[in-house]
């Protein structure tokens, strides 16, 4: 009994292991992690701008706001760098939206690949403009990236709201026919965790309109967005 126990210990561990190994390599996985280490560490700068307290109570080092100022900076240079060239997927997804039946839903998918294609170049023209100091472009280039984001994460936002919907009608089925439904309710849970995300990303995406004056509501919906974002890309590598 004891040995059983012992080697099902083991296989967990083995199990969790390789599950966290695949989530390391992941796309998804690593850039929501540093999102989330990102913003975590912007939240520590704004807080310590109201009340300095990372200077009052610094004990084992005396220049804690520039290390955390620099490695956050570093983060977020690495994410776009991580990301560059993702607008290539996009002109997959347009490739695919043409052969798509001829209904609102095609040109809907297509305006969306579009919308995502030109946020993501723009996010990867940002990323050259940190590299070369073309300071002058750089308000330019959040504004564009930012708009075309919003309106990327709002389709998305209908999409998954469609989904709920089928999800529901689907969990309907499975009771009248008294079969399992166990995978359809963890299904609603991972559109309610993307709905979500897209509500968190569009807080982040709205940073041309006037909420993008509110500092705080940006940085503490860049900590949910990642852990959101981390948290659905473990669930589905299950």
């Amino acid at each position: 009994s004891t040995q059983s126990t012992e080697g099902d210990i083991f296989l967990i561990m083995k199990a969790t292991l390789a599950k966290l190994n695949t989530f390391l390599e992941s796309r998804s996985g690593r850039d929501k992690g540093y999102k989330t280490i990102q913003y975590l560490l912007k939240i520590v700068l704004y807080y310590d701008e109201q009340t300095k307290f990372l200077t009052k109570y610094r004990t084992w080092d005396t220049n804690l706001k520039p290390k955390f100022k620099i490695l956050a900076s570093t983060i977020s240079t690495s994410r776009l760098m991580y990301r560059f060239g993702s607008s290539l997927g996009d002109l997959q997804d347009f490739l695919d939206s043409l052969q798509m039946e001829d209904n609102w839903m095609k040109y809907l998918s297509i305006v969306e690949s579009v919308v995502n294609f030109l946020s993501d170049y723009y996010d990867s023209a940002s990323l050259l403009v940190r590299l070369f100091k073309w300071d002058r472009f750089s308000e330019h280039i959040d504004f564009w990236c930012c708009f075309f984001w919003f309106w990327g994460v709002l389709i998305m936002f209908f999409h998954q709201l469609r989904a709920l919907k089928d999800n529901y009608v689907e969990e309907k089925r499975a009771r009248a026919e008294k079969t399992d439904h166990k995978l359809i309710l963890k299904k609603r849970l991972l559109i309610y965790l993307t709905c979500t995300k897209c509500i968190t990303d569009g807080i982040q995406a709205a940073y041309w309109t006037p909420l993008g004056k509110y500092e705080l509501l940006y940085i503490l919906a860049g900590i949910s967005s990642g852990s959101i974002g981390t948290l659905l890309t473990w669930l589905k590598l299950n």
